[in-house]
């Protein structure tokens, strides 16, 4: 379908050609007319102007295809940057999964072997600045997430007895996996096409300089982590699989990461249960409702004389910067001033037990049974409509 877009862009890609017929059709009046005085005079003006004019129309169509040339070139350039980060990064990678190894409890964590560790993903960090865009993001992520873990330790002045370096150094083997996997990737593939674009809006435009810029499209740069990232599901489902519930300070600290709760929401969607991904209270404390955020979960096994039970231990945490957990929840009766934040439908606390409080942070224990129930009973429709509507 032809249009002023469509008909602009074949005159710039064919140019040439179009000069070329303006010469023959030039050419051809001219040995079919009748050669007067006036006649050769035009002819001798006309073939006189018809060379600098074009080399003018040249330049002038010919100059979108330079700019493209130009920017595939530049292109190609960053690819070599980013394959050689790339390869730089599984050379760390192989490296450090020979440092940090997966093994059993045995050693308690000290903030000396978290602040090893920090220095390692620190420089694994570094070296993915120009590695492809997912790479350095899933590093930022552990080194992140360790840095979080320092601040947890320095800021209660006291190490958890339930945390073992082992734990770590596990959990640290397999997120080195991940990185190592997003290091075989090139990422997108550009389309070569630049645009142009403004930093300010166009009312302070006028009143700058400096304003515009070109970007190459479909290159990602941003360091950002979308709520409905792959990247974050894979995260938490790493921690989900490796964390016990115990390890509350292992949970909070990658939370703090990247805070989402969606990412836990596909992954229960994936395995078709459901516990709230936000308790919000139906009152509000100073100026805000109170807000507890799952921070991990933990499938447990256990046996007794009546048999096999199967369930999950749910992890919540207090984010803000205002204390109320210590004061306001003391047992499951206390969270039924709380909904489904996610949702926004009621939470009932039936079925609900072992519940557990650690400053901020509370844990309460759910059957795998009940879980898949409150997916089935509708739950499930509902969170797949949340989840479209966060793609859009």
């Amino acid at each position: 379908m032809w249009n002023k877009e469509n008909l602009k862009r074949w005159c710039q890609l064919n140019w040439w050609l179009i000069t070329i017929f303006i010469v023959i059709l030039i050419t051809i009046i001219c040995t079919l007319t009748d050669t007067n005085d006036k006649l050769d005079e035009w002819a001798e003006s006309l073939t006189k102007l018809l060379t600098p004019t074009s080399i003018v129309l040249g330049l002038i169509l010919g100059y979108p295809l330079l700019k493209k040339k130009l920017a595939e070139s530049y292109i190609a350039k960053q690819f070599d940057i980013m394959d050689n980060a790339n390869r730089a990064v599984r050379t760390k990678c192989i490296e450090l999964q020979d440092k940090y190894v997966p093994a059993n409890r045995s050693n308690h964590i000290t903030l000396e072997y978290i602040a090893e560790a920090q220095a390692d993903f620190l420089e694994l960090r570094q070296i993915a600045i120009d590695a492809a865009p997912d790479v350095y993001k899933y590093a930022n992520l552990i080194y992140q997430s360790l840095k979080n873990l320092s601040d947890i330790y320095l800021r209660y002045n006291k190490e958890s007895n339930f945390d073992y370096k082992e734990k770590l150094s596990t959990w640290l083997n397999e997120q080195i996996h991940e990185i190592y996997d997003y290091s075989k990737s090139v990422g997108c593939i550009p389309t070569g096409m630049t645009k142009s674009k403004k930093r300010l809006n166009k009312r302070l435009g006028e009143f700058v300089s400096g304003n515009s810029f070109i970007e190459v499209g479909d290159i990602d740069h941003s360091i950002d982590y979308f709520h409905n990232a792959a990247m974050l599901v894979i995260f938490y489902g790493k921690n989900n699989q490796i964390f016990n519930y115990n390890n509350i300070n292992y949970f909070l600290a990658c939370y703090k990461s990247a805070p989402s709760p969606s990412p836990f929401a596909r992954l229960m969607y994936n395995s078709s249960i459901y516990f709230p991904p936000i308790l919000r209270g139906k009152e509000k404390i100073i100026l805000h409702y109170p807000e507890l955020f799952l921070i991990g979960y933990s499938r447990r096994l256990s046996s007794s004389s009546k048999g096999e039970e199967r369930y999950y231990i749910c992890t919540y945490a207090n984010m803000s910067n205002v204390s109320f957990v210590i004061g306001t929840i003391h047992n499951l009766d206390s969270l039924i001033e709380y909904e489904d934040g996610y949702l926004d439908i009621p939470f009932s606390i039936e079925n609900l037990s072992g519940f557990n409080k650690t400053g901020e942070v509370i844990q309460f224990r759910i059957s795998v049974e009940e879980a898949e129930k409150r997916y089935n009973d509708g739950i499930g429709y509902r969170l797949q409509s949340r989840l479209k509507d966060e793609m859009r």
